[in-house]
């Protein structure tokens, strides 16, 4: 009805600290096949992934995250666990 009248058909927006903007993208690009790339990371967050997450990152590696060149990827047995470990990467 809202486009009927002319109207956006978004009744709202919301705007995203920082923070929950890298948090938003760990969540969803550790979902994807591609994974979670170290250089875009630094870019769009200017932080080294390893260096803010590392204590948390050092439990998950091997078993459940691996890194394939530029990029973390949730193994097999990773992606059962993908939203216990996306919420441990973002505490």
């Amino acid at each position: 009805q809202r486009v009927a009248n002319g109207r956006p058909s978004v009744a709202g927006d919301e705007s995203l600290t920082t923070e929950q903007v890298c948090y938003e993208s760990i969540f969803t690009r550790l979902r994807l096949s591609d994974g979670i790339s170290r250089s875009d990371y630094r870019r769009r967050f200017g932080a080294d992934f390893e260096t803010r997450h590392g204590k948390r990152l050092e439990k998950w590696l091997a078993q459940h995250i691996i890194l394939c060149d530029d990029y973390y990827r949730l193994t097999d047995a990773g992606l059962l666990l993908a939203d216990d470990i996306a919420a441990d990467l973002m505490v």
